[in-house]
């Protein structure tokens, strides 16, 4: 991969617009429009700003739920010309994504108490990154929109009890509808980048069985610096207990980690340089490929035939995974 610095190119923070929810009032979440990313500089990072209010009536909440604002955005997207592009998850893997990345949490707040009210605020900060963060030459990755293509920014929410437990049914609704304020920060002036992207893609899996080697099939055929596992038990909560032992394979040939979960979650910690105020959240294990945060040192799977994880699966529940690559030439965004 070719390396340029953009040395004394301008940067800009450019609040572009915002979007708004397909609600405002009750309890259901909704796909918000399409918003489409207008612009011919080149995009180092794409922040997201969500705030809104809640009312409470009749009595306190059972709980307010850890985490719930990052929650409540069920899929973040961006396609080209309505097809798949390079990035596809949610709130809470792009918020693990960000403290991974940055080694520190971005600014959020959760509903403040379980006390009934009207215009109970929340509000969190995400970033999507299309430069990659700790990386010499990490400019590298920036994203220029190709012209003759749309971009859309496409985002669902999902219901308001993500945010809290009411003590009855219907007892908390939307005040209003949330929004999120969008603002990218671009480089001016770029001619051309070298075509290299993150990409960023959730898949799911059923934990239907305990096992030993519980096989867990992967994509293989791009450049991929990292994984993230996300256990949940049956419950939907993510748990330390679902995993004993995490293996990465290529078939039979090659293992790539082979960890006990006790371990994996404390050197990976170390390797990533997180502070324990900022370790990995419960149920959360990087699986790093790239240890020393450099283009060269990616894990190349374009010649594999199989790649899977392995895993000693203690208790049912669901598996996902984020993975990110890079990609170049014929897979990057508008291609």
């Amino acid at each position: 991969m070719a390396i340029k610095q953009n040395f004394g190119k301008k940067d800009v923070l450019t609040h572009v617009g915002t979007i708004a929810a397909p609600f405002s009032s009750g309890v259901a979440g909704g796909i918000c429009a399409p918003f489409q990313i207008l612009t011919t500089q080149a995009i180092k990072t794409i922040f997201l700003y969500l705030s809104g209010t809640v009312n409470v009536a009749t009595n306190n909440l059972s709980a307010v739920l850890a985490n719930g604002v990052h929650k409540l955005l069920q899929s973040i997207a961006i396609t080209v010309n309505k097809k798949p592009g390079a990035i596809a998850l949610n709130g809470y893997t792009l918020h693990v994504k960000n403290l991974k990345d940055h080694g520190f949490t971005q600014p959020f707040a959760d509903l403040a108490s379980v006390n009934l009210g009207n215009g109970k605020a929340f509000s969190a900060c995400f970033r999507i990154d299309f430069v990659t963060p700790g990386y010499p030459g990490g400019d590298a990755t920036m994203f220029k929109p190709l012209p003759g293509f749309i971009y859309n920014l496409e985002i669902a929410f999902d219901a308001v009890t993500r945010l809290g437990t009411p003590a009855n049914a219907g007892e908390m609704t939307w005040a209003a509808a949330p929004t999120i304020d969008v603002v990218l920060h671009e480089i001016l002036d770029v001619e051309k980048t070298p075509n290299v992207y993150n990409s960023s893609y959730l898949l799911t899996f059923p934990l239907t069985a305990i096992s030993s080697d519980f096989k867990v099939p992967l994509p293989y055929g791009g450049k991929v610096n990292e994984y993230h596992l996300h256990a949940t038990d049956a419950n939907g909560l993510w748990s330390n207990s679902i995993l004993n032992k995490i293996t990465l394979r290529n078939g039979q040939k090659e293992v790539m980690r082979a960890l006990p979960n006790v371990l994996h979650r404390a050197i990976q910690d170390s390797l990533a340089g997180m502070p324990a105020a900022v370790a990995a959240p419960t149920g959360v294990y990087y699986v790093d490929l790239a240890l020393n945060n450099s283009f060269r040192s990616v894990r190349d799977t374009t010649g594999m035939t199989e790649l899977q994880l392995g895993l000693d699966v203690a208790a049912l529940g669901t598996l996902y995974v984020l993975v990110n690559e890079f990609r170049q030439g014929a897979d990057v965004l508008g291609s």
